[in-house]
């Protein structure tokens, strides 16, 4: 079978484009939304497409979209802030240690 002429879908991946980082990358850099790394890309794959349906969630919608994926190292607190930063909410305040 010859697949060099049959049209091409696209492929997406959690890299992003080619220097621009997409918003929520952005966002889970900023509100420190990632530790290891492992859990990063599927929670990403999975919250373009949601973020796109649901443009401005609140903490249980997002919660409830992350159900799927399991992060063992951030408690999902980040993970969380980190998308209603990308939504437009104010940055979370750094969390001072002892507090």
């Amino acid at each position: 079978m010859d697949t060099t002429s049959r049209p091409s879908r696209g492929c997406r991946t959690a890299r992003g484009g080619a220097d621009a980082l997409h918003p929520l990358q952005a966002a889970f850099r900023e509100a420190h939304g990632l530790q290891c790394g492992f859990c990063t890309p599927g929670v990403l794959m999975t919250l373009v497409p949601f973020l796109r349906e649901h443009p401005d969630p609140d903490e249980r919608a997002i919660r409830e979209a992350l159900s799927g994926n399991l992060c063992r190292c951030t408690g999902y607190q980040n993970i969380v802030a980190a998308v209603r930063l990308a939504c437009g909410a104010p940055a979370p305040a750094p969390s001072s240690p002892g507090a």
